[in-house]
């Protein structure tokens, strides 16, 4: 191992453990995640639009945990944290689709939305350029959140083929057996138009 590649790890080492520090405060701001109810009407979809439910506040304490660190840090390694932090909330964000909610095609529409919310504003902690690490930026740390929010907003079971055909070029594409998993979580989508895709998923 060279001495470039040696202190490149130590980078990595000392920027992750500095990260782990600030993660529960990340954490933290992010709970409100786990407490929203996705199964929603055109009613509440309507009220989340006036009023955001989460993910705007989110943002907004993200920014005041991770910007007052930008002029403490060289750029390549404030870009380090940015995604260390996107990478973070995606994966958490996951865990607790898979385990914790339902949606209906309103509140599908809803998660959608706020991973653009996310994906801006991390974004905007750079607003002077695209944080990058790499060769991954923001959106790759979210790509595979997105593309569980894209397979949960789809309008039928049918329309997955379109989904699978549109996202071979993302790099960040989930198999037929995660879509079949993720879209259980729909409640409005008939039992037996599932249990076809999961013997599809299962061939």
């Amino acid at each position: 191992m060279g001495a470039a590649e040696q202190l490149s790890r130590l980078q990595d080492k000392a920027l992750s453990s500095f990260f782990d520090r600030l993660y529960p405060r990340l954490k933290a701001g992010a709970d409100a995640f786990k407490e929203m109810d996705f199964v929603a009407d055109d009613a509440k979809l309507a009220q989340w639009g006036a009023d955001d439910p989460w993910a705007a506040a989110f943002v907004t304490e993200m920014h005041a945990i991770l910007a007052p660190l930008r002029p403490q840090l060289t750029p390549p390694n404030y870009d380090r944290v940015v995604l260390l932090a996107a990478q973070s909330m995606a994966e958490r964000l996951q865990k607790q689709i898979g385990e914790l909610h339902s949606f209906s095609a309103e509140g599908a529409l809803q998660l959608e939305k706020d991973v653009r919310t996310l994906a801006a504003g991390f974004e905007d902690l750079t607003p002077d350029r695209l944080p990058t690490h790499r060769g991954e930026g923001v959106r790759a740390k979210l790509a595979r959140l997105g593309n569980i929010a894209a397979i949960l907003a789809i309008s039928g079971v049918d329309d997955l083929e379109d989904y699978e055909l549109l996202s071979e070029a993302g790099g960040k594409k989930l198999g037929v057996s995660e879509a079949a998993k993720l879209l259980k979580r729909r409640v409005d989508f008939p039992k037996a138009e599932l249990q076809q895709l999961r013997a599809r998923a299962g061939r």
